[in-house]
């Protein structure tokens, strides 16, 4: 699995909210995820219901250490703990078909992919204070992360 191939995703919300007239670049000085805070909801409302809470919560992590390694000088995702991680959000051979399985498989990248987007699209917004907040949570002992 390569860390770099949802990117894109990311890069077309990006350029999407430095567009003038958009409601992203309509923000203000709000911060930025109050700025997203609609783009968030709807994410939340097409995810509802995929994963548990906490598998949710390790998607959310996952995608966020891709977006803060894509934005932040000195972080790097740990790729085995990455992908051990991804892994055990996938289902068992044996508690899906073959077609569900690649079915959920298609779900969950994409659903990797619009997190991450959405957090690629907050680091845009203020990237000082993302990669602040970033570092913050990879010295806190008590925040799991996912960098080396």
């Amino acid at each position: 699995m390569h860390m770099r191939t949802l990117m894109p995703v990311g890069l077309i919300l990006v350029a999407a909210m430095m567009l003038p007239g958009t409601a992203l670049s309509a923000g203000g000085g709000a911060p930025p995820h109050e700025q997203l805070q609609e783009a968030w909801r709807q994410v939340d409302d097409l995810l509802e219901g995929f994963l548990a809470p906490q598998q949710q919560q390790v998607l959310n992590d996952l995608s966020y250490a891709t977006a803060v390694d894509g934005l932040c000088d000195s972080f790097d995702v740990d790729r085995a703990k990455f992908v051990q991680a991804f892994d055990e959000l996938t289902p068992q051979a044996d508690d899906y078909s073959a077609d569900e399985a690649e079915h959920f498989k298609q779900h969950l990248l994409f659903s990797y992919g619009l997190v991450m987007g959405l957090f690629m699209a907050e680091g845009a917004l203020d990237q000082t204070g993302f990669c602040r907040q970033a570092q913050a949570h990879r010295d806190d002992p008590e925040t799991p992360h996912f960098w080396e």
